[in-house]
């Protein structure tokens, strides 16, 4: 596929002693200076416009204008996965979102320190945050939503990205990190809601050793949403436990096993 061909002139582009804008300082722009920047403004538009194909027939084009320019290939990789980006939440689908999620994590390893690294951070938070669940269903985006943007707050704590916010794109622009602290909270609480709706099928069938778990679990990951409700189900699973232990087999040693299972094939040819 196309989209693995980056790595052979993104590779070629690190070992280059100067770049196109340290070049720019000495002669000024060049002509392919000024037709890349063109090619990205109208890229930008197309994208704006949901005209996803154009924007990577013309990210495809701008690569021969980016030779000696780390920053442009770096404003093209992640134009790149903007475009698989967007077009995920308009068609909805979740092979788009993992191409996305996987051109922001190919833009976090090949440029760890640039100034857009945070965004791609967060952008890959918000690709699963897109695909969320509710208590009920399966939790791995849910999780994984929770993991990346803990991430994100962790490691850019003072950086200032913009993004639309996932709840009211008509609002436009929000700063990333307030973003993210309104949505890691509510996350949070569904994972923790899913525990306590676990443990509650658990308890109807009697499986109070499973209750336990699942609570504490939640007392461990989740303290802050620990209410009355994971409370009562632990209790009453403990208690459960304490008059009906569950059975546990007894470890035999591997000699033991062993003269048993001797003993039991003699007994099957007598």
């Amino acid at each position: 596929m196309r989209i693995f061909a980056l790595a052979l002139p993104l590779t070629l582009l690190l070992g280059a002693r100067l770049t196109f804008s340290q070049v720019q300082v000495l002669t000024g722009p060049s002509p392919e200076e000024i037709q890349a920047r063109e090619i990205l403004r109208t890229a930008q538009e197309d994208l704006e416009e949901n005209r996803f194909e154009q924007v990577r027939e013309k990210l495809w084009a701008l690569y021969q204008f980016c030779a000696l320019d780390a920053d442009c290939f770096a404003q093209a990789k992640l134009l790149f996965a903007e475009t698989h980006r967007k077009e995920a939440e308009k068609e909805k689908r979740a092979s788009l979102y993992r191409l996305a999620e996987r051109e922001y994590l190919d833009f976090l390893n090949l440029y760890p320190s640039h100034a857009q690294t945070p965004y791609a951070q967060f952008q890959i938070a918000m690709t699963h945050y897109a695909q969320r669940q509710p208590k009920d269903k399966d939790q791995t985006h849910n999780r994984a939503t929770d993991i990346e943007l803990r991430k994100y707050l962790e490691k850019y704590p003072d950086h200032p990205c913009e993004a639309e916010d996932p709840k009211d794109k008509k609002r436009g622009e929000k700063n990333c990190r307030e973003i993210a602290q309104e949505v890691l909270p509510e996350i949070r609480e569904i994972l923790a809601e899913h525990e306590i709706y676990v443990a509650e099928q658990n308890a109807s069938r009697g499986a109070y050793q499973g209750v336990a778990w699942r609570i504490e679990y939640l007392q461990k990951n989740y303290p802050e949403f620990y209410n009355e409700q994971a409370r009562d189900l632990l209790e009453n699973a403990r208690r459960e436990l304490e008059q009906n232990p569950p059975f546990r087999p007894i470890s035999l040693p591997l000699e033991l096993q062993e003269r048993i299972l001797k003993g039991l094939e003699k007994k099957r040819s007598d």
